[in-house]
C-alpha cells in the first residue's frame, strides 16, 4: 500500500519518472567523456602549435571551436545535474509525506500539532464562474513536500 501511495502523491507533486533521471546520468557520462576528449585534442593542438606543426591561424580556429563546444558541454552538465537533483528532491518530498501519513495513521481528530506538520501555508484564489451553477473557487494547501488542491463547490464560496 505505501508504494501505491507513493505513486499517488509522486504523480499528485508532478514528480518527473526516475527514467529521466537515468537518461540523464547516461547523457552526463557522454558528455563528460566528450570534454575529456576535447582536453586531449587541445593538449594535442598546444604541443602541435608549439613545435610549429600546426600554424598559428588554424591553431586559434580550431581553439575557438573547440573552446566553444567544450563551454556548451560544460552548461549543458550543469543543467543535467540540476534536473538530476530535482528529480532526487522530488522523490525525498514524496518519501517524507508518506512517512508523515503514517505517523498520523490512526488520527480520529486532528490536532493543532498534526495541522502544522501538514500544512505550511493555504492558498485561497478567488471564486471564478459568476453566479452560474459552474461557480468554484480554488483553495491549495501546501505542504514542503506536495501541494494538494481542493476545489470548494458554489455553496461553499
Amino acid at each position: 500500500m505505501n508504494r501505491h501511495f507513493l505513486e499517488q502523491v509522486r504523480v499528485a507533486n508532478q514528480c518527473r519518472p526516475e527514467a529521466y533521471a537515468i537518461r540523464g546520468q547516461k547523457e552526463l557520462v557522454n558528455i563528460k567523456k566528450r570534454i575529456a576528449e576535447l582536453d586531449n585534442y587541445i593538449k594535442r593542438l598546444y604541443e602541435g602549435n608549439a613545435s610549429g606543426k600546426i600554424p598559428d591561424r588554424q591553431f586559434e580556429k580550431l581553439m575557438a571551436q573547440y573552446d566553444s563546444e567544450q563551454q556548451e558541454l560544460e552548461e549543458r552538465v550543469k543543467e543535467i545535474e540540476v534536473s538530476i537533483h530535482e528529480i532526487q528532491q522530488e522523490s525525498e518530498n514524496g518519501q517524507q509525506f508518506v512517512r508523515l501519513v503514517q505517523k498520523y495513521r490512526d488520527l480520529t481528530e486532528i490536532d493543532q500539532t498534526a495541522l502544522n506538520e501538514f500544512i505550511d501555508k493555504v492558498v485561497v484564489h478567488e471564486a471564478t464562474g459568476g453566479r452560474t451553477a459552474d461557480r468554484s473557487q480554488q483553495m491549495i494547501l501546501l505542504n514542503s513536500s506536495v501541494s494538494l488542491w481542493w476545489k470548494i463547490p458554489k455553496k461553499n464560496c
